[in-house]
């Protein structure tokens, strides 16, 4: 909670924790230095319910492979001192096998605007335009076309090396023909 410097409903500060409704049909993964937990990300299948968050990302826009083939990626957080390291770039790594594995095509996600450089180098794009989020302040709204070898190879995405074998499922052209990239 102390690393988001937000002042946010679901903030535990007793327990230095961010619940969601959510988290009880989530996948959290984490990393850990010995018993210290130093970072954590989250994923939501888009199948399980997101609730509101369908709406807040416009998801439904994303027939034919919304719900089943959509994920959303949350609360990726990383102790400070540990920013700097691989800690960061092994949990999205580990949340992108996690959503192309459940079979996710496509990603969503939400973040603060000193974040979007992060984002964007992963292969993330914006087709939605930013808000103010209360309690967050100024957020980006992106997402991410899972099996776009190409656009992955074109950013240099990490991600590139981790698409799974097969074709994209017609996700590639069919974003291109219904998303303009803003």
């Amino acid at each position: 909670v102390t690393e988001l410097k937000l002042d946010i409903a679901e903030a535990d500060h007793k327990n230095r924790m961010v619940k969601s409704s959510l988290d009880k049909h989530a996948t959290i993964l984490g990393s850990f230095l010995g018993d210290e937990l130093i970072g954590t990300v989250t994923i939501n299948f888009a199948y399980k319910d997101l609730g509101p968050f369908i709406a807040f990302h416009e998801m439904e826009a994303f027939r034919p492979f919304f719900p089943e083939r959509s994920s959303m990626t949350t609360k990726l957080l990383v102790k400070p001192e540990y920013r700097r390291g691989p800690t960061a770039m092994a949990l999205v790594k580990a949340a992108y096998k996690t959503a192309s594995q459940g079979g996710s095509l496509f990603d969503h996600v939400c973040f603060h605007p000193r974040q979007r450089s992060l984002f964007a180098r992963l292969g993330y794009r914006q087709v939605l335009p930013q808000l103010n989020l209360p309690g967050y302040g100024m957020s980006y709204r992106m997402v991410l076309v899972v099996r776009d070898k190409e656009h992955l190879s074109k950013v240099r995405s990490p991600f590139r090396r981790l698409v799974p074998q097969g074709d994209d499922c017609g996700t590639v052209q069919w974003f291109n023909q219904n998303f303009e990239v803003l």
